[in-house]
């Protein structure tokens, strides 16, 4: 339960208690009727059950927005790698124009992406990052005029797991 469900718990608690005590004061003092003290605390205890569920329902809540943040967090950085990844290939020769449109396809794709409650497609994402680090790296090698065969290998194992992280969201 969040702290917020917990605070909202105790003070509900609070009231109830609050309401037994008056209850049995007024049954007590004779100052009202049986019947009031019922009242009064039938209401009290409507004002609990209420708490309760409001409780349950901000439980829930953070809950599930702490998982969403947590899925929006590989997300986030997936889409600004594959931006980084663009900016970075600007830099290559035009002699890469077919590598640099599958880069462009590639942060399209990503920009794309939503995030999917599924622990294979967080796997995907998590691999998706290692492989733009490597297409990253060899980019600087290829700008640099090492042999681009390996690049173009590794581009398009990163072009595959992007379209079948992509088949997740399906």
């Amino acid at each position: 339960m969040s702290s917020k469900g917990v605070k909202l718990l105790k003070a509900v608690i609070y009231i109830l208690c609050m309401g037994i005590a008056a209850g049995a004061f007024f049954i007590v003092k004779d100052h009202f009727s049986m019947k009031a003290a019922i009242a009064v605390s039938s209401i009290l205890f409507l004002l609990f059950v209420a708490g309760l569920i409001v409780s349950a329902v901000a439980s829930a809540k953070a809950r599930k927005a702490k998982k969403n943040s947590q899925n929006g967090i590989l997300i986030t950085q997936l889409k600004s790698s594959s931006e980084r990844l663009s900016l970075k290939v600007s830099a290559m020769k035009d002699s890469f124009a077919e590598e640099k449109k599958i880069i462009e396809n590639i942060a399209i794709e990503l920009g794309n992406i939503h995030p999917v409650k599924d622990v294979n497609a967080s796997k995907a994402e998590q691999d998706i990052l290692v492989k733009i680090t490597s297409v990253s790296s060899l980019i600087d090698g290829v700008i640099a005029g090492s042999d681009p065969s390996e690049f173009k290998k590794q581009l398009t194992v990163l072009y595959t797991a992007v379209k079948q992280r992509k088949q997740f969201e399906n």
